[in-house]
């Protein structure tokens, strides 16, 4: 009997202490919070923050987390913020708990965008208009560009451009001048409307306008000078 129980002893101790360690594992991972649900939070944050700037696709790479740090269970939901970092591009995002055990810590993540933006079909002259056969949409990556691109055509017709810009280059605001619509001492047709009334008449342009600018003209007949703003080519539209 003697010798059984010695064997007993000798299978079931070891046994019994692995199990006494897999069990004080298991207590202390239940304190402290998955890595990887704190991953797939900021995930998701930033999945919901690059939908409402309607981006047209989007990668998003979250930073791992150091094994080391130890963080608290969290009873709350996690508070997620950007902070000062703008989209896209490499930011800081921080996340945070604010049960009875509150933490708070930053991640590193990185987002991608990609979206359908003109770029020139063909190398394009200085000072020559840009017309739409000149573009092609073309979805790239924008996130390094900072918003120095164009999405709508109806911002870039009636513009010049201010110098040449290369075959395949992306088309940007500042490579843009407006195009003078009326030249001064030229002869443009004046529109007068008022309460569904519309009236015309001819004057002569005092100065340079492109599409939207205030243009002064003298009339005509009259030789009064009126302001209006430039409409379209010739055009000079005043209300009454």
């Amino acid at each position: 009997m003697k010798i059984m129980g010695n064997t007993y002893k000798k299978i079931f101790y070891p046994v019994l202490c692995i199990a006494s360690v897999l069990l004080a594992q298991s207590v202390e991972a239940s304190q402290y919070i998955d890595h990887e649900k704190i991953r797939v939070a900021v995930k998701e944050y930033l999945i919901d923050k690059t939908k409402a700037v309607n981006y047209g696709d989007t990668q998003i790479e979250v930073g791992q987390i150091d094994n080391r740090l130890k963080l608290s269970t969290c009873d709350t939901k996690l508070d997620v913020q950007l902070g000062n970092s703008r989209l896209p591009g490499n930011i800081s995002v921080s996340v945070g708990c604010s049960s009875n055990k509150p933490w708070k810590i930053y991640i590193q993540a990185t987002v991608k965008a990609y979206q359908d933006i003109y770029i020139a079909k063909r190398s394009i002259t200085r000072n020559a208009p840009i017309k739409s056969s000149d573009l092609i949409l073309e979805r790239r990556d924008i996130t390094s560009l900072s918003g120095n691109y164009m999405t709508d055509f109806g911002n870039i017709d009636g513009h010049l451009a201010k110098r040449a810009i290369r075959k395949h280059e992306t088309i940007k605001p500042f490579h843009l001048i407006k195009s003078k619509l009326i030249k001064r001492g030229e002869q443009v047709t004046i529109i007068a409307e008022t309460a569904g009334i519309s009236v015309r008449m001819q004057g002569k342009a005092m100065n340079d306008a492109a599409i939207g600018d205030n243009v002064k003209v003298k009339n005509n007949n009259s030789k009064r000078i009126v302001e209006g703003i430039a409409t379209q080519r010739g055009i000079v539209k005043i209300s009454l």
